[in-house]
C-alpha cells in the first residue's frame, strides 16, 4: 500500500468517533493472534470482514462508513480494526488532530532480527513489491537460513518493509498523542505471560477483565510451495490475483458467510499449492550478527521512550 494511500483508505476508521482503538503492528508480530483472543471478549468487537478493513473501499463519509461497519453491533462495545505500521512517511501530527480525542492505539513490537526472518519464511521469501525471480529461486533450492543470509546481503535498507525500523514509527504518535493514549507490547513480554499482559490491555482500553482463551495462536508457518512451478504459481495466482480480488469482495460485500467462503477458496488453492516445510534451520550466526549491528542504534532510542531496555530483552 502507497504511503499516501493508507491515510485515504483509513482515514474515516480514524477520525470516526465509533472506533476505540487501532492496533499496529509489522507481519509476524502476533497482531493475528491479538485479534483472535481479543474478539472473544464480550465488549470488544472487530469487523467480519476479518482484523483489517477497507484495503479497497472508499466511503463519501464518515458517517457512511458508520453504517457499513458498525451499524449491527453492540454500542457499549470497544470497536477495533487492525492496521500494517509500515508508512514511515505519514504526518502523525496532522493525523493527531483528526483522530477523536478517545481513541487509543496499540503497538505489538517483536525483535526485529527474529521477526525479518520470520517474515522472510512465512512470505516464502517474496517481495511482496518487487519480484526478484532470484530471490525466488534461492528460497526454493537453498536452506532458509543460507536464503536468508543472501537476502540480507542483497536487500538490507529501511526501505524494504522486512528491515523496518521500529523507533521512526513509534516515537511521533507518543508525541503527539501520549502516553496515555499509546501502548506498546512487545511480543516477547507477551508470549512469557500473556494474561498479565491482556490485563494490562484490558486496563488500558477501560473493559472489564475476562478469561479469554490466552493460547490462540495463528500463522506459525510451517508451509512451502510443492515445487519451484507451485512456488511460482502461488505468486501469480494467490498473491497477485485472489487476495486482492478476496479482499475487494469482503470489503464491498460486508457479510460474514461471504468473508468465510473468501477463506475458504484461498485455503483451496493453498493445500493444492503448499505442503508441509521441513526445513526448520536457524538463522546463521553471521546474518544474525549483521541485522543486530543494523538494528542497535534504533533499538538503543526505543529503549529511552519506551523507559525499558528492549536491546537487553532482544539480544541479552
Amino acid at each position: 500500500m502507497e504511503i499516501s494511500n493508507f491515510w485515504e483508505r483509513y482515514k474515516v476508521i480514524f477520525i470516526s468517533r465509533k472506533t476505540d482503538f487501532i492496533v499496529m503492528g509489522m507481519p509476524k508480530c502476533a497482531t493475528t493472534s491479538f485479534w483472535l483472543i481479543m474478539r472473544q471478549h464480550s465488549q470488544v468487537e472487530f469487523p467480519v470482514t476479518g482484523k483489517h478493513a477497507m484495503y479497497y473501499k472508499k466511503f463519501k463519509s464518515v458517517k457512511a462508513f458508520e453504517k457499513k461497519y458498525w451499524g449491527n453491533m453492540q454500542e457499549t462495545a470497544r470497536h477495533g480494526f487492525c492496521a500494517e505500521m509500515w508508512d514511515s512517511n505519514l504526518d502523525v501530527k496532522e493525523m493527531s488532530k483528526a483522530f477523536h480525542p478517545k481513541m487509543k492505539i496499540i503497538f505489538i513490537l517483536r525483535n526485529p532480527v527474529e521477526r525479518a526472518y520470520s517474515e522472510y519464511k512465512y512470505s516464502y521469501g517474496m517481495d511482496y513489491k518487487n519480484f526478484n525471480i532470484r530471490d525466488s529461486i534461492e528460497f526454493y533450492k537453498l536452506s532458509h537460513a543460507d536464503a536468508f543470509d543472501r537476502y540480507v546481503n542483497r536487500n538490507l535498507n529501511p526501505n524494504k518493509r522486512i528491515f523496518i525500523k521500529y523507533y521512526e514509527y513509534i516515537a511521533p504518535f507518543l508525541r503527539y498523542f501520549g502516553e496515555d493514549r499509546v501502548k506498546v507490547i512487545l511480543f516477547e513480554e507477551m508470549m512469557q505471560d500473556k494474561e498479565t499482559i491482556y490485563k494490562e490491555i484490558f486496563d488500558f482500553l477501560e473493559i472489564e477483565e475476562e478469561d479469554c482463551p490466552f493460547g490462540l495462536k495463528a500463522n506459525e508457518g510451517g508451509l512451502k510451495p510443492l515445487n519451484i512451478f507451485a512456488y511460482l504459481a502461488y505468486r501469480w495466482i494467490v498473491m497477485n490475483l485472489l487476495y486482492p480480488f478476496t479482499d475487494r469482495i469482503r470489503t464491498f460485500v460486508y457479510r460474514k458467510e461471504v468473508s468465510l467462503y473468501c477463506d475458504g477458496l484461498l485455503s483451496y488453492f493453498m493445500k493444492k499449492l503448499l505442503c508441509e516445510d521441513e526445513d526448520h534451520s536457524k538463522m546463521l550466526s553471521r546474518t544474525y550478527r549483521k541485522l543486530q549491528k543494523y538494528y542497535i542504534k534504533d533499538c538503543k532510542k526505543l529503549s529511552r521512550i519506551l523507559g525499558k531496555d528492549v536491546q537487553k530483552i532482544w539480544f541479552g
